[in-house]
């Protein structure tokens, strides 16, 4: 797997006119929830809670306390020590400490792109067709090397989609938590995606879906996690972007047109590197 794993993202901030499929009332609007030891944040939240939820204690999967010292002992109790350690440039080592660490990857990340979001001036959005399988192409799948990766993007520049791939029987699909969240099976390897929160994360107008992803081996101990980015358009939901890392693609008059050079310019390339929102 060549695939990087992202730990920091830009989360959002409702659009303000309130079109079709926002919020009224919202400072931010998340349908993940975020988890923390004492509670948890979903919903509509203010600003104030975002800046408070930094010094809050996350919830991790094991009630061991040294649970929080998954890099390399150092010990991380809530994202503002996840934020000041990543910065050193430690990692997670066993298979243990990355799933320990996953948790506060799917927390910080947003939490961090909430504290620098922009509000969408517009909102084509329409969050009861998620997910819709044909505006994910296919080079979202888990790749097993370089190559691999490079065949499913010339696949995805032919206009190949997730729900083509699982009509062909090449790949299966399990919608989970009322399609809100969807699970993708390619042999041996599996990706979920979870839709975390709506908003305008790449600064470019346009309200945007944030979706977390786990791409895992199914009989091995392979884990990586990234945010991708899906934005629509226009109003016939025709004409729509999915970014992920360095590459993406832009979906417009019946095709796809990817490259590794489609770069979402709000991006931080990996967590080791900086885990702070872009300003």
């Amino acid at each position: 797997m060549t695939r990087l794993i992202p730990a920091t993202i830009l989360a959002c901030l409702l659009c303000g006119l309130y079109p079709r499929g926002a919020h009224a009332g919202c400072d931010y609007y998340l349908y993940k929830p975020l988890q923390f030891a004492d509670g948890k944040v979903q919903g509509c939240v203010s600003k104030k809670e975002v800046a408070a939820a930094f010094g809050r204690k996350v919830k991790i999967g094991t009630d061991q306390d040294d649970g929080y010292e998954f890099l390399s002992g150092e010990r991380v109790m809530n994202c503002s020590d996840y934020i000041k350690v990543k910065k050193k440039g430690l990692e997670a080592k066993s298979t243990f400490d990355k799933s320990m660490e996953s948790f506060f990857i799917g927390t910080c990340g947003a939490l961090a792109g909430l504290r620098g979001s922009l509000v969408p001036k517009k909102d084509y959005v329409d969050i009861k067709t998620y997910p819709a399988l044909e505006k994910f192409p296919v080079f979202l799948l888990p790749a097993y090397s370089g190559d691999e990766e490079a065949e499913l993007l010339a696949a995805s520049n032919q206009g190949k989609n997730l729900k083509e791939y699982s009509l062909s029987k090449k790949i299966e699909i399990n919608k989970m938590d009322k399609n809100l969240a969807f699970e993708v099976i390619y042999d041996d390897m599996a990706r979920s995606f979870e839709l975390v929160a709506k908003g305008d994360f790449n600064r470019d107008g346009y309200a945007d879906l944030l979706v977390f992803t786990a791409s895992y081996s199914r009989t091995g101990t392979f884990r990586a996690y990234e945010y991708i980015l899906l934005t629509i358009r226009d109003n016939s939901q025709e004409m729509y972007d999915v970014r992920s890392g360095d590459e993406g693609c832009l979906y417009e008059k019946g095709s796809y047109a990817c490259s590794s050079e489609h770069r979402w310019s709000a991006f931080q390339k990996a967590s080791k590197e900086e885990l702070q929102p872009t300003r």
